[in-house]
């Protein structure tokens, strides 16, 4: 669950209820009145497995009263903040969302395998890293694929601001895009769309087959063989190949930039080192990971096939497992042949085939939103992705570890 999802349903179509009492933590709320001047009117706490999530209604602050206007006029109001909060309070209906990382949230994705144990706030840095990046790129005014993604208005432990509360677990304000949000009013902005508000979730079915054997998701299902292709392509179009064009255009500058003598940093390098694996100028090798490459990710699938291996069940191999290994086995043997044809086997970052970018790794209905027309097609199946939510298990390496689930 995530930055998007409203009080009527969240974006898996869960029922959830308005509360004036809902526990969000009291040092949040005084910290938003103190530095924005913002009073909460109501709070909508939000079903998550990693985060603590409250959908904030907020009072702006009166004009007129010179008290709140002057503290209003403090907050950051030289990079602009004040205008992104204005707009952002406005196209969410006077709603924003708090996330908090819980002290016993995992790190399940490719950065977790680093050395030394992941922190908490490395996660929560990942996160936002993601979602800055995530609106960055898919946020673009001009492009017919535009989402609503959520924007990063505050974030506790960013390296620009003094941390308020450095002992205190990470937390984050996002703009707010679900179904209530002005994204999907019509005499607002003319839009010609309507928040699915969980219905294609809610078609996902918890039991696969093609494998051979159930695969059961263990919460919330699985989008149906039959739209699997359709949702896959769906997907590619929407969100995968804008964000694979992005970095291929930025990795063609670095490249040209450096080829002239120069030297370049994007202005979103900063945040991509915040995913654990890029190393800028500014963060050189020694200082950070390298993003995964192609015959890494054969290396991590050669490792769990040996860890499924060696599971077994009083010396029987259990049947499921055992059709796993059956798998996975002539698959990994194929990408095996295809990186030592391509020469990739010892592949150096400094001479990738194709670059790195932002994965998601977690693109299943669930973890995002979507729209559908108000006059729609005849085929209305699958609809629209509206914005892409839960970024937590974000990273930045070789494009063919994205997984369309």
């Amino acid at each position: 669950m995530s930055a998007g999802e409203d009080e009527t349903c969240s974006s898996s179509g869960v029922a959830m209820k308005a509360s004036n009492d809902a526990h969000c933590p009291q040092h949040v709320l005084e910290f938003l009145d103190q530095k924005f001047a913002w009073k909460v009117e109501s709070i909508v706490a939000v079903p998550s497995a990693q985060q603590y999530v409250w959908i904030l209604q907020i009072i702006q602050p009166n004009t007129d009263g010179q008290e709140d206007n002057s503290r209003a006029n403090n907050v950051e109001s030289s990079n602009g903040w004040r205008d992104m909060s204005h707009s952002a309070l406005e196209m969410g209906t006077s709603q924003v969302v708090i996330r908090m990382w819980r002290g016993s949230a995992r790190w399940w994705n490719l950065n977790s395998s680093k050395d030394e144990p992941v922190s908490l706030l490395e996660l929560a840095r990942a996160e936002v890293a993601g979602y800055r990046m995530a609106h960055d790129i898919l946020t673009i005014d001009s492009s017919p694929m535009m989402l609503h993604q959520p924007q990063v208005l505050y974030f506790s432990h960013d390296t620009n601001h003094e941390v308020s509360h450095p002992y205190l677990a990470p937390w984050a304000m996002f703009s707010y895009v679900g179904a209530t949000s002005q994204h999907y009013t019509p005499s607002k902005n003319g839009t010609h769309w309507r928040c699915d508000n969980g219905t294609f979730a809610a078609t996902m079915i918890k039991t696969r087959h093609e494998f051979g054997f159930h695969e059961p998701h263990p919460r919330h299902g699985r989008v149906c063989t039959e739209h699997s292709l359709a949702y896959g392509k769906k997907l590619l179009r929407t969100i995968l190949f804008p964000i694979h064009h992005w970095f291929f255009q930025l990795h063609g500058l670095r490249n040209k930039t450096n080829n002239d003598g120069g030297q370049s940093e994007h202005r979103n390098e900063h945040v991509l080192h915040d995913l654990g694996m890029y190393p800028t100028m500014n963060h050189p090798k020694d200082g950070g990971a390298r993003p995964r490459r192609y015959i890494d990710m054969i290396h991590l699938y050669e490792e769990a096939l040996q860890r499924i291996s060696q599971i077994s069940h009083g010396n029987i191999i259990d049947s499921k497992l055992d059709k796993i290994i059956q798998l996975l086995g002539p698959c990994l043997e194929r990408l095996r042949l295809d990186a030592k044809y391509h020469g990739l086997e010892e592949e150096d970052e400094q001479k990738q085939t194709i670059p790195s970018v932002l994965c998601h790794l977690d693109l299943q209905p669930q973890n995002l939103i979507f729209k559908r027309a108000l006059d729609p097609p005849e085929d209305d199946t699958i609809p629209e992705v509206a914005s892409v939510l839960d970024w937590e298990e974000a990273a930045f390496c070789d494009p063919r570890f994205e997984l369309l689930l």
